[in-house]
């Protein structure tokens, strides 16, 4: 039953859409315009550069980052080896 009642409203609007056509296009129309405006807008108001220098700054420091906890771990297993050594010659 529900798939009947869904067909029915699809075709509704199908038929609404074709007979309105004009109005519909206009519509969608303005709608494109309206967005393409904001978003120049957007542009204009963010700053791109500035962002994509932060995001670089990011990824240079998550890099940082793991290099530097990669050397400690590396650090933390040799000195678990010469203990470990150690213990074994004593």
């Amino acid at each position: 039953m529900l798939p009947f009642i869904a067909g029915i409203a699809v075709g509704a609007g199908a038929v609404y859409a074709y007979n309105n056509s004009d109005k519909v296009k206009e519509k969608l129309d303005s709608g494109i315009t309206k967005t393409k405006e904001n978003l120049e807008e957007l542009k204009t108001k963010v700053d791109v550069e500035k962002i994509k220098s932060k995001i670089a700054e990011t990824k240079e420091c998550i890099k940082n980052k793991t290099k530097t906890n990669k050397e400690e771990v590396k650090e933390d297993t040799e000195i678990k080896e010469k203990e470990d050594t150690n213990d074994k010659k004593d």
